[in-house]
């Protein structure tokens, strides 16, 4: 099975506030790309969690703690973290499945 894999990131200034965040650039098995940045993996475990109740979802990396966002060593462990998380759902039986994640 190809695997999903995250090899490149871009740090990206909020239009919002005086903050950043890192878009991971997604490589999927058939060929394509997507960008998704943290806070919408954060959004997939809530949507896998709520379509199979009782599923063991894959946890996600660690949050910041405290580093910032934008530290090099960090962004590098999240992104390996992400991709490893990525390929457990879609290795599940039933995560992989689901339209969310799709």
């Amino acid at each position: 099975m190809t695997k999903i894999t995250i090899d490149t990131f871009e740090i990206k200034a909020s239009s919002h506030a005086l903050s950043s965040f890192v878009l991971y650039q997604i490589t999927l098995p058939a060929g394509g790309v997507i960008h998704r940045r943290f806070s919408e993996f954060v959004w997939l475990v809530e949507s896998l969690n709520r379509a199979v109740p009782g599923a063991v979802v894959p946890p996600l990396p660690p949050d910041t703690g405290g580093k910032g966002n934008v530290d090099m060593s960090f962004i590098n462990e999240r992104r390996v973290g992400l991709a490893g998380f990525l390929n457990a759902v879609r290795a599940h039986e039933e995560l992989g499945e689901i339209s969310c994640f799709r």
